[in-house]
């Protein structure tokens, strides 16, 4: 059960309540620079900026992805 609900009830897992992680990495990135996958999921620059500023990840954005601790 998922907030109340049976799996098989829930006719779209992913309305906000269902999230999934993948475990290899390379799933979830496609750039070089962590700059890179901010600035592909924003709507502009500032956006994807003030999305970083939020997490304090600003000092990450020339690293490449894949070499981030799990926490970063």
């Amino acid at each position: 059960m998922i907030a109340g609900k049976e799996l098989v009830k829930i006719p779209d897992l992913y309305q906000g309540i269902l999230g999934v992680v993948p475990q290899d990495p390379q799933t979830l990135f496609s750039h070089n620079r962590v700059w890179d996958e901010f600035a592909e999921m924003a709507i502009d620059e500032e956006a994807a900026r003030t999305m970083a500023s939020c997490f304090h990840l600003e000092h990450l954005f020339d690293s490449h992805p894949y070499d981030l601790s799990g926490g970063e």
